[in-house]
């Protein structure tokens, strides 16, 4: 079996702009528990899309070479 990608973390990041038009980058761990649960359950659900993609782009890549070796 093919070992999947795993999520380690993650976090909540923001991009606030000053009244001045400067802005900068704040990061958010902290934060409620069914916030937390939902995203948990969304990057799942995610990761599962991503990897089936990444699988197929492999799959297509690999019969390409096969039609038309160098």
């Amino acid at each position: 079996m093919k070992k999947k990608y795993k999520v380690t973390g993650w976090s909540i990041v923001t991009t606030v702009e000053r009244p001045n038009g400067t802005w900068f980058d704040h990061t958010i761990t902290d934060f409620p528990e069914h916030i937390g649960i939902a995203i948990n359950e969304w990057l799942q659900d995610y990761k599962t899309t991503e990897e089936e993609n990444i699988d197929y782009e492999v799959k297509w890549a690999k019969d390409k070479v096969e039609e038309n070796p160098l």
